[in-house]
C-alpha cells in the first residue's frame, strides 16, 4: 500500500508538473502542430499516389522509359551508320587539319584579287574596254557604224551587181531598192 500512495503521489506530482508546464498556449501550439502535421501527411499520401500513377503501366515515367528504350533500340540498330559518320567527319577534319583548305582559300583569294584588278581596269578609261564601257561617245560611234554595216550587207543581199560585176552579154540590172530604205521614208 505504501508503495503504491508513494508511486501515486509521484504520478500526481508529476502531471501537475505537465499541467504547469503545458499552459493554455502550449496545448493550443501542440494541437495547431498535430493539425499541421495531419496536413502534411495528407499532402504526403497525394504525392505517393501521384507517384505511383506515374511509375504504373502506361504512366509518364513508363512512357519515359519506353522511349528511352526505342532511342536505345534505334542506336543500337543504325551504330553502323553512325561509326561511318564519324569516320567520315574524322577524314574530314583531317583533310582540313592537313592543309587543304588553306591552299584552296589561298588560291580562291589570288583569284579574287585578280578579278578585281580586271574589274578595276575595266571600270577605267585607260584601255579600250574602259573607255568602251565609260564613253558615251564612243558606243554612239560603235551603234552608228553596226546600223551602217547593216545597211551595206542588205544592199549587198540585194544589190550583189553593184560591187561584183560579171557580165556576160552586157546587160545592166535594174537596181532594186533596199527594203530598209523604203520602210524609214514612209
Amino acid at each position: 500500500m505504501k508503495k503504491l500512495e508513494t508511486t501515486l503521489g509521484a504520478v500526481d506530482t508529476l502531471l501537475l508538473t505537465v499541467n504547469s508546464v503545458f499552459d493554455t498556449t502550449t496545448k493550443h501550439n501542440i494541437r495547431q502542430a498535430v493539425a499541421g502535421l495531419n496536413g502534411t501527411l495528407a499532402n504526403l499520401n497525394n504525392a505517393t499516389r501521384n507517384i505511383n500513377g506515374m511509375l504504373a503501366e502506361g504512366g509518364k515515367i513508363s512512357g519515359t522509359f519506353d522511349n528511352f528504350s526505342a532511342v536505345s533500340a534505334n542506336l543500337k540498330n543504325n551504330n553502323d551508320k553512325i561509326s561511318n559518320i564519324l569516320t567520315n567527319f574524322d577524314k574530314a577534319s583531317g583533310a582540313l587539319a592537313g592543309g587543304q583548305i588553306d591552299t584552296t582559300l589561298a588560291s580562291l583569294q589570288s583569284t579574287i584579287a585578280r578579278l578585281n584588278e580586271v574589274a578595276g581596269k575595266i571600270n577605267s578609261t585607260d584601255g579600250s574596254l574602259g573607255m568602251l564601257m565609260n564613253d558615251r561617245k564612243v558606243y554612239n560611234n560603235l551603234q552608228g557604224s553596226l546600223g551602217s554595216l547593216n545597211k551595206l550587207l542588205e544592199d549587198l543581199r540585194y544589190n550583189p551587181w553593184r560591187y561584183v560585176h560579171l557580165s556576160v552579154f552586157g546587160r545592166k540590172n535594174k537596181v532594186v531598192p533596199i527594203p530598209s530604205d523604203t520602210a524609214t521614208a514612209q
